[in-house]
């Protein structure tokens, strides 16, 4: 019986091509990893570079802002904002958001939606959480658009004060 023969590791052959095998193993998996990696960044890059490329063809304008308050907000009738935005650009623009900012740094969320083509839309909101922060103590009107570089901002002075 010769214990030295058991004793022993495995067979240096064995080892070797095991040792290949799961180095094989790890670069096949690094390698579907970063091609997965690459078609994720070159899809986003892609679409990225879409929408720039559209938003660069967009155009929005003010036509007319005027703020109400008429109404009366103790009564549960709330003043009344009105934007008028026009689509001068070449491609269909979504408003995701119009702000108004007070002298006090409120900031009053309005909804928004989308203007197609050449299309005037009128952006209403009547609001009686907002009737004593807004009147008179307003300092800007902000609309942010789905185009990373295309926002509006106008400054109070340029907003029609109607019973004010």
């Amino acid at each position: 019986m010769n214990y030295n023969r058991r004793m022993k590791g495995m067979e240096p052959l064995i080892a070797a091509v095991l040792l290949i095998a799961i180095a094989l193993m790890i670069a096949i998996m690094i390698y579907q990893w970063q091609t997965s990696y690459i078609h994720e960044y070159a899809d986003d890059l892609k679409d990225s570079t879409q929408k720039k490329l559209v938003c660069d063809r967009a155009d929005l304008s003010f036509v007319n802002i005027s703020y109400d308050c008429t109404n009366n907000c103790e009564a549960g009738t709330g003043h009344i904002l009105e934007i008028k935005l026009k689509n001068y650009g070449d491609v269909g623009i979504g408003i995701e958001k119009i702000y108004l900012k007070n002298t006090t740094g409120s900031l009053f969320e309005y909804p928004g939606g989308s203007l197609d083509v050449g299309e005037v839309k009128k952006f209403a909101n009547t609001s009686t959480t907002s009737c004593h922060g807004i009147n008179k103590t307003l300092e800007e009107i902000l609309v942010i658009t789905d185009c990373p570089n295309l926002f509006l901002s106008i400054p109070a002075d340029k907003i029609n004060w109607v019973n004010c």
